[in-house]
């Protein structure tokens, strides 16, 4: 199961627009507040199977069988603490940095090429021991920078709940899944309603994270068929209504 949320206007007051959704379905709840009362809510305190969801902290209380954080957010953090603090390359916080970004996107090319038939689930585990023991070693660093603490602050508190993909292949590595639905209902509203929106900084297609293609291709597919169908429902009821004119 897949969550994200993002804000959302109702009468001019401000809500926020949360999505549960795994490959069959999707859910989707209006609601004023953002916190783990709208998780409980809906998948209850306890939920027996995986959630993959960003690091906010309304999915923390969450009891689970597995949780799985979204390494898309984690390496868009990483990048951005590189170019907001112009690290150098071979300084230990820019090393730290880079390693890490390069620990991980192994970790997602690994899972893909398992989907892909080109390695097997024994493949994924001395996967997740190498990447493992990897992180281990960069968590060691003495960096100074206090963004870069702040990364290895969150990957160790996180460190459960990042490569359970790993374990359980039928997870996601990312929460593209969850921001493809929210970006897909949020463009149908602007088009159709001009509901004002923001998507709390998801760009597809860019480099803030390391997307897998085909987790966006059903959203395209869907954005695709939407726009088809509303300009030929347009197209035909222009010329009913050019026919009762000339009636």
């Amino acid at each position: 199961m897949n969550a994200d949320e993002t804000g959302w206007r109702v009468d001019g007051q401000n809500h926020w627009l949360w999505v549960f959704t795994n490959k069959d379905a999707a859910l989707y709840q209006i609601d004023k507040s953002r916190g783990s009362k709208v998780v409980d809510n809906i998948l209850g305190k306890e939920y027996h199977g995986v959630l993959i969801s960003d690091f906010y902290s309304a999915y923390n209380k969450l009891q689970a069988l597995a949780c799985k954080r979204c390494l898309g957010h984690l390496l868009a953090e990483i990048k951005k603490v590189q170019e907001k603090n112009k690290l150098a390359p071979e300084s230990i916080d820019g090393m730290f940095c880079q390693e890490l970004k390069t620990v991980l996107k192994q970790t997602i090319d690994v899972w893909n090429e398992y989907h892909k038939g080109t390695k097997v689930f024994e493949d994924l585990v001395k996967e997740k021991e190498r990447a493992i023991a990897r992180i281990v070693e960069l968590l060691s660093l003495p960096i100074k920078h206090k963004d870069t603490q702040r990364v290895r602050k969150r990957i160790i508190k996180f460190n459960q709940e990042l490569f359970t993909f790993l374990d359980n292949p039928h997870a996601s590595p990312t929460n593209n899944r969850a921001k493809a639905a929210i970006e897909t209902i949020c463009h149908y509203e602007k088009d159709n309603f001009r509901q004002p929106f923001r998507f709390g900084g998801f760009k597809p297609g860019s480099d803030d994270e390391y997307y897998s293609d085909r987790h966006l291709e059903w959203y395209r597919t869907i954005k695709y068929f939407t726009g088809f169908i509303s300009k030929a429902f347009n197209f035909i009821y222009g010329i009913a209504k050019d026919k009762v004119a000339m009636n």
